[in-house]
């Protein structure tokens, strides 16, 4: 803006007017009246400068919302199904299981009826026999029906009765040896099936290392943008701002 020329009133006058000083400041109200446009002008300068920043402030947050939510909305499906691919794998297991212990507990119904059932023939053939009923033919002689059989069952030799009893420890270790194979299974079983909790439980553990390394990950970046979108402007003294402080 130029200065306003006034004009100067020795000019007008003779010489003998005597108007003008030493020291007399013949401008100063012109200047007071540019100070006071310049100052207006500033100010009016500083507020849009101030309003486009607030502006550009404000489209920058809602940006940084906007990518955070977007984020947490990933986080939260990445949960949902990791959640359900935990439930979907219990589910299975505990499936497997139950019909394990299905097919286990019809397996030993049918052992134990089918041990019914030859113990029912044992029994009847045992009650029917001419041994056990005593019938007196069987001891008959066929040379002559005053002479009687010496393998009559009242007339057994030692060694016959030892081979009955040897026979009968045989049938008692044949059952306990297959009541220790029975007891032996089940041990297999259920070392089986703790093995496999344990897998389910190590692969739970994995999973939830993982989504903590992704949610440490997130937070570092969300850190590093929250830092570049402080950086982006600077304070009354002209400092930046920002998360991290210089250090001393």
């Amino acid at each position: 803006m130029q200065m306003i020329q006034k004009e100067d009133p020795a000019d007008r006058r003779g010489v003998s007017g005597l108007t003008k000083f030493d020291g007399e400041d013949i401008y100063a109200e012109e200047r007071r009246i540019m100070q006071e446009i310049q100052q207006k002008e500033w100010h009016t300068q500083q507020m849009e400068e101030n309003a486009l920043k607030r502006r550009m402030a404000e489209a920058s947050d809602k940006r940084y919302e906007e990518q955070a939510r977007a984020f947490a909305e990933m986080r939260n499906q990445q949960e949902d199904t990791q959640g359900a691919k935990h439930k979907e794998m219990e589910d299975a297991v505990r499936e497997q299981n139950l019909q394990m212990l299905r097919e286990k507990k019809e397996r030993e119904a049918r052992e134990r009826e089918y041990d019914l059932y030859l113990n029912a023939k044992h029994s009847e053939y045992n009650d029917n026999s001419d041994l056990m009923t005593e019938n007196p033919a069987a001891a008959a002689s066929a040379m002559s029906a005053t002479r009687v059989r010496k393998d009559h069952w009242k007339g057994m030799s030692a060694e016959q009765k030892q081979d009955i009893l040897n026979t009968m420890k045989m049938q008692i270790y044949e059952k306990k040896k297959q009541k220790e194979m029975e007891e032996e299974a089940d041990k297999l079983w259920i070392a089986q099936e703790e093995r496999k909790r344990l897998l389910v439980l190590k692969q739970m553990h994995e999973q939830k290392r993982r989504e903590k390394e992704m949610d440490d990950a997130l937070k570092e970046k969300l850190k590093a943008q929250a830092n570049a979108h402080k950086a982006m402007w600077t304070n009354y003294y002209g400092e930046k701002l920002g998360f991290d402080k210089p250090s001393a």
